[in-house]
């Protein structure tokens, strides 16, 4: 039986901020670098991770590079594209587009911001990296690196979830989820854990 061990990544300045990302490549902030370390350190000491596949975002491979161990990116776990929303603000948003934002909450497959990805197109993605990087008939223990939307997609589908589930989830920046992956039926063991990296909150992070 295998295990996915779902991260997501560690805090960028967009986070802070509050702007759309997306798919734009923004590294990690300077507690964004010490949360990952923490996530790789916490890794290490409850897991046999024997791979690790990440989105090719700049704040998803700095946080699976702390992992240390050999790692492959792909485009196919990055975020939902956002289109025209992306560096904007999130409540300047939901005040403009009150019908949009209706749609993404309530996880309408056919949503889409403008100029940007729908959600049935996330998940077609999503089932593309699954069949290429064999994360469900695998007995490893598979560390995956992706994003907040990107992962509640990932965990509904692997669930047999109803789609519209996935606005039900949230993840944490540098929290950890574990799947475990049957036969028959996969388990959530563990969701949105993020203890690890409290210490981040409470040290003075370097500029």
């Amino acid at each position: 039986m295998g295990r996915l061990v779902l991260i997501r990544h560690g805090e960028t300045e967009s986070n802070v901020a509050g702007t759309v990302q997306g798919r734009h490549n923004s590294p990690l902030s300077p507690r964004g670098l010490l949360q990952a370390r923490l996530v790789g350190d916490y890794l290490r000491q409850h897991f046999l991770i024997r791979r690790v596949v990440s989105s090719d975002r700049a704040r998803c491979l700095q946080t699976a590079s702390e992992i240390d161990l050999p790692l492959v990116s792909t485009p196919l776990l990055r975020e939902l594209d956002f289109g025209d929303w992306e560096g904007q603000m999130w409540s300047r948003i939901s005040s403009d587009y009150p019908e949009d934002i209706g749609g993404l909450l309530n996880s309408d497959p056919k949503f889409a911001a403008p100029g940007g990805e729908s959600i049935e197109s996330l998940a077609e993605r999503i089932d593309r990296a699954v069949v290429e990087f064999d994360l469900r008939n695998s007995p490893e223990t598979i560390a995956i690196v992706s994003h907040d939307g990107t992962l509640r997609s990932m965990i509904v589908r692997a669930l047999g979830w109803k789609p519209e589930n996935v606005g039900n989830l949230t993840f944490f920046v540098g929290s950890i989820s574990v799947i475990s992956l049957g036969d028959r039926h996969s388990i959530l063991q563990m969701l949105n854990h993020y203890e690890h990296f409290n210490p981040s909150y409470q040290k003075i992070v370097p500029d």
